[in-house]
């Protein structure tokens, strides 16, 4: 665990001390902050509406206007749209620019297991994402002031961003280990994570076969985290998203051992 921490230590000093760390967090900022407006002001809006229309009809206001499923819920899905986009940028670096340089080979025979250095690399951007999610708590809190939240889906939603999260650094860290160029790399891996999260779309076309359904819906990327976000912690999803993170970092310590021996 020491050349783990070693690693991790390297990598985290390097994404904050180059601009990576704070373009991505920047960005992350505005466009949650962006996505979280417009869905507030659109509840309200609604809400405002279906008062007026309840007392000009006399009957009681709707009550099932719930800000967790409505406002938080729908902020977690689009964050998650972010990561898509923004995870590629994290990770495109990691060993892309260690094949470029001409590091890697000394990296790999210096008294540091493959999986050590994986698994430091790994770590240093899943620290990245969790530090935006951590930004992100502020939508809730303020929210919480406004109406009551329920807790439960808060804390789930987190725990199913951390998982994507989790299964989007792991493909992305793998890609960047098979190419030399960090453009390619970022390219393929939002390549990748685009076609599992248009499995989705797929599924909800209603075009295909009811058992390829059924498989397109366990293997969509996003369809995954629906449960994270409704308050449900469901063990497969969980599975799942560490399963794709196991394997890719399993193609990566395949790819690392490939260029030493």
């Amino acid at each position: 665990m020491r050349n783990v921490w070693h690693i991790y230590r390297r990598e985290i000093g390097t994404f904050f001390t180059t601009p990576m760390a704070y373009v991505v967090m920047t960005l992350f900022t505005i466009i949650a902050n962006v996505f979280f407006y417009v869905r507030t002001t659109q509840f309200v809006q609604e809400y405002a509406n279906a008062t007026l229309m309840a007392q000009m009809r006399g009957m009681p206001p709707d009550m099932n206007f719930n800000a967790t499923e409505l406002i938080v819920a729908f902020m977690f899905y689009q964050m998650g749209v972010v990561l898509l986009f923004l995870v590629p940028m994290l990770t495109m670096r990691l060993f892309a620019e260690e094949n470029q340089m001409g590091t890697i080979e000394l990296l790999l025979t210096c008294p540091v297991r493959d999986i050590e250095v994986i698994l430091g690399k790994f770590l240093a951007a899943l620290s990245v994402c969790a530090v935006v999610f951590a930004i992100s708590i502020v939508y809730p809190l303020w929210l919480s002031f406004q109406t009551a939240l329920e807790t439960g889906p808060i804390l789930t939603g987190y725990l199913g961003l951390l998982l994507l999260a989790s299964a989007f650094v792991g493909i992305g860290i793998f890609f960047s280990s098979i190419t030399e160029n960090q453009i390619v790399a970022g390219a393929l891996t939002f390549a990748t994570l685009l076609f599992l999260w248009l499995l989705a779309a797929l599924v909800q076309t209603n075009t295909v076969e009811s058992g390829l359904t059924e498989f397109l819906s366990s293997a969509s990327i996003i369809l995954r985290f629906q449960n994270f976000a409704q308050g449900v912690v469901n063990l497969g999803d969980a599975l799942y998203y560490l399963s794709v993170t196991g394997f890719a970092l399993f193609l990566t310590v395949n790819v690392l051992d490939s260029k030493v021996h």
